[in-house]
This record gives structure tokens, sequence and C-alpha cells, in this order.
């Protein structure tokens, strides 16, 4: 379901974006990724076995309290042209974008610190391409 609030025609004019972000798959993926690493590591490692057990159940019950990526959007999202991002009614300033990452997926940091990430497969591809329009060049 597209929800676009941009009416005038270049979208780098629109003064916000309005979406319904999908959970992303990829952002699932990524995470059970860095955990069977973390876990890996432990196996692997020169730590004797008492140790290495006990690190393992760390990672594990860190993993099922946090996501070791920054936590992916999902839902409604609206982004404003003064750096406002709003997630689900909590609104977040957002101090900085990286396009690091962005044929993967783009991280939004706010001011307080918390990071965000819209993942490639949580829109269609002609959406992500207008997002990724709107941030580089209509924020200016």
């Amino acid at each position: 379901m597209q929800l676009w609030s941009i009416n005038l025609s270049p979208i780098t004019s629109a003064k916000c974006v309005s979406l319904f972000v999908k959970p992303s798959c990829y952002a699932r993926i990524a995470n059970m990724t860095v955990i069977v690493f973390a876990v890996c590591a432990c196996v692997v490692s020169f730590f004797p076995l008492a140790p290495s057990i006990y690190i393992i159940g760390l990672v594990l019950c860190y993993a099922r309290d946090y996501e070791c990526l920054p936590k992916s959007i999902s839902g409604r999202a609206d982004i404003s042209s003064n750096g406002e991002l709003t997630l689900s009614g909590n609104k977040f300033v957002s101090q900085k974008t990286l396009f690091l990452y962005a044929p993967l997926f783009i991280v939004f940091i706010s001011k307080h610190g918390q990071k965000f990430s819209l993942w490639r497969d949580s829109l269609s591809d002609d959406e992500y391409r207008k997002v990724l329009v709107y941030l580089r060049y209509g924020r200016e």
C-alpha cells in the first residue's frame, strides 16, 4: 500500500514523505548472521570450554532482548524535510543520515543517539529510490 503525501511534481520539493514500511526479511537475516558469527567466534577461540559456554549464553540472551544492528523501521513512517522522523506516532529528530550501505539500507541517527535503519526490501524498488532521492536532494 503506497501512501505518499507528495502533491508537488518533483520529489525534491516535497515537504514530507509518508510511507508504510513492511517488516524487513534482510534485517532478520543480518541479525541472525551477526549472532551466528559471535557464537562461532566463541567456539573457535582458545577460551576454555566453561567460559565459552557462558559467553555463548550471554550472546544468546543479548540477541533475544536486543537487535545487534540498528532498529529496523516497520509500519507507518513520515520523513519531513526538516529532518523529523515520525515512526508509529513517535517523533525523532534525525541528526544524520548514513548512505554508506544505501544498496541495502539507510541509517538514521537521532539527536539522542538512537539508530534506525530503513531496509531496501521493506519498500518496493520504486519507493526506495524515491526515498533515496528525497533524502539526498530534497532536504538541502
